[in-house]
C-alpha cells in the first residue's frame, strides 16, 4: 500500500499525479491480458455522491462487474436476495463482503482512492480502508492520496511502512505537471483546434499552473472558452 500526502493546501498536484498513474495502469493491466482489475474512486467536495464512503464501495463492486465482462454476478445476486430482492439497501459491511468475494476471481487488483480528505464520512472511510487492508490479499495493491490531516495520517501510519508514505512538495511536483500539460496540449485530439495558436496554449498552461498549482477555477476562463474547465479539457477530469 502507498499513501501520497501533498502539502496542506488544496491543489498541490495530487489529482493530476493520481490521474496519470491511473491512466498508465488502465493501459498496462487490462483484464484481457492477465485477469487484472483496476478500481478507482475520486472523492470530491463538489459532488454530493462523491463525498460518501459507501458510494466508494458500491462503485468498486460495479467496476468489478464490468471487469468480469458480465451483467450478472453470483455474489451480487446473493446480496440482492439477502436484501429482500431490492426492498432494502445493503449495509456497507455486506457490500464489503461481496466486494471481497468478487475480488477472488482476479489475479491482480489495483485500488486507487484519491482525496480521502474530501470524504465527509472520514472515520467510516478510514475504517473501510483499514478493513480492506487487513484482508491481506497478496494480489491487491492500494494507492491513496489525501491532504495532511492528523486522523488520516495516523490511519496510514498503521497500514504502511515509512517508505510507502510519500509527501508531495509542490516545488518538486510542479515541473512534472508542466511537462504533462504541455504534452497533452500537443497530443490530445480534443485540443487540436488550439494547436496552431501558441498564445492560447500558453494561456491554458499559465492558468493551470497559477491556480493552486494546477487546480483550476472555471469562473476565471477567458471569454473565448466560455465556462469550460481547462483541467477537464486537458487532463480528462474535473478540477
Amino acid at each position: 500500500m502507498v499513501a501520497l500526502t501533498p502539502e496542506q493546501y488544496i491543489g498541490s498536484g495530487k489529482t493530476i499525479l493520481i490521474s496519470t498513474i491511473l491512466e498508465q495502469l488502465l493501459i498496462g493491466y487490462s483484464e484481457s491480458k492477465n485477469k487484472s482489475a483496476v478500481l478507482y474512486f475520486f472523492f470530491d467536495f463538489n459532488d454530493v455522491e462523491k463525498r460518501r464512503h459507501e458510494n466508494m464501495v458500491r462503485s468498486m463492486a460495479s467496476q468489478l462487474l464490468m471487469h468480469q465482462g458480465s451483467s450478472d454476478s453470483r455474489e451480487l445476486q446473493s446480496l440482492y436476495s439477502s436484501c429482500l430482492f431490492g426492498e432494502r439497501q445493503p449495509t456497507c459491511d455486506a457490500l464489503l463482503v461481496t466486494l471481497r468475494q468478487m475480488m477472488s476471481a482476479f489475479k491482480e487488483i489495483f485500488i486507487i482512492v484519491d482525496a480521502l480528505d474530501e470524504c465527509t464520512e472520514r472515520p467510516e472511510l478510514l475504517a473501510v480502508i483499514e478493513e480492506i487492508f487487513e484482508w491481506n490479499e497478496t494480489n491487491m495493491h492500494i494507492l491513496t492520496s489525501s491532504r495532511r490531516e492528523r486522523a488520516i495520517e495516523a490511519s496510514m501510519e498503521l497500514m504502511t511502512a515509512e517508505e510507502e508514505r510519500i509527501n508531495l512538495l509542490s516545488t518538486l511536483v510542479n515541473p512534472d505537471i508542466r511537462t504533462y500539460i504541455r504534452h497533452r496540449l500537443q497530443s490530445d485530439q480534443k485540443l487540436k483546434r488550439w494547436r496552431k495558436d501558441p498564445s492560447i496554449q500558453l494561456e491554458v498552461e499559465s492558468v493551470l499552473m497559477s491556480k493552486a498549482d494546477g487546480m483550476y477555477d472555471a469562473y476565471t476562463a477567458p471569454p473565448y472558452l466560455g465556462q469550460h474547465n481547462y483541467a477537464h479539457l486537458v487532463l480528462g477530469f474535473d478540477g
